[in-house]
């Protein structure tokens, strides 16, 4: 399998789970907070190894950069918003509305990743490369599921640093961020 092709088997792992969080925007707090649950679970690993394996090296090619960092925009809308319907029992906000503004815009980025970034992929990267990618991400997604909010707070933010920056600023990172954090 190439990196597009486990990306895609994640979006549409992750398209069910938003359908069935539809789907049950009118159950009980706690059956709709075990459906947010296992978005993050997808979502957040899935976003980091994306931005690690496929939009980082897509940024260090010659190619178009424009649809990669809307990418990680919309990594960092989709978390915001799922963090918020994580908290949205307590603070009294419109879960349905958030719960609708979650789905759209997950839907939207796996679309528009799916329309363009992956052929622009295609065009940079060699099958063999593809399917050492995925390799690369398969690894990094079940480290990534194991780190607290914070540490894959600070990846993504780490993951939008240009690419011939990026061990400069991890191991920076790595002196200020105490150990039992990771």
């Amino acid at each position: 399998m190439t990196i597009l092709e486990v990306i895609k088997n994640d979006h549409d792992r992750i398209k069910a789970l938003c359908n069935r969080l539809m789907n049950n925007i009118d159950s009980d707090p706690e059956k709709r907070s075990e459906i947010i649950r296992h978005i993050r679970m997808e979502l957040v690993p899935h976003s980091r190894a994306e931005e690690v394996v496929l939009y980082n090296k897509m940024r260090s090619s010659d190619g178009p950069n424009g649809q990669i960092y809307d990418g990680f925009r919309e990594h960092a809308e989709a978390e915001a918003l799922l963090y918020a319907l994580e908290a949205v029992e307590s603070v009294h906000v419109d879960y349905k509305m958030i719960a609708q503004k979650l789905t759209d815009t997950i839907l939207h980025h796996i679309q528009e990743e799916e329309d363009v970034v992956f052929q622009e992929a295609k065009a940079l990267f060699s099958k063999k490369e593809g399917e050492e990618m995925a390799k690369e991400f398969n690894i990094l997604k079940p480290k990534i599921r194991d780190q607290s909010p914070l540490i894959s707070s600070v990846e993504f933010l780490q993951n939008l640093i240009p690419p011939q920056m990026t061990e400069l600023v991890k191991s920076k990172m790595a002196e200020l961020i105490p150990r039992q954090l990771h």
